[in-house]
């Protein structure tokens, strides 16, 4: 009895060993995908986590600003009374000096 070539054993220990090449080949491939999507996921882990430090600063800034448009809201208003207040003494003085030249002429018309 004869055996044909792929039921020889040196067939059997070749196709076993492809199969472990081929098999060792997926393996190195996917260790090397993963080893890639890790490298990704950490770079993106990093991206995520200075975007949040960026978020944390601005969220700062914001306050801050607000603050300073509060401080601002408050000088407009106190420079409004001041203004105000300049309006009416200068009126005061206006009326003053008119008072005081209407004498000069009634002074000098005498």
């Amino acid at each position: 009895m004869t055996r044909d070539a792929v039921g020889s054993p040196w067939f059997t220990w070749v196709r076993e060993l492809a199969f472990v090449v081929a098999l060792v080949g997926a393996t190195w491939v996917i260790a090397s995908a993963i080893g890639d999507v890790k490298v990704e996921v950490a770079g993106v882990a990093a991206d995520v986590e200075h975007n949040a430090v960026l978020i944390e600063r601005n969220a700062k800034a914001i306050e801050r600003n607000a603050k300073a448009i509060d401080r601002n809201a408050e000088a407009i208003d106190r420079n409004a009374e001041a203004i105000g207040e300049v309006k009416e003494s200068m009126a005061r003085l206006a009326g003053q000096y008119a008072e005081h030249t209407r004498e000069h002429r009634d002074l000098a018309s005498r």
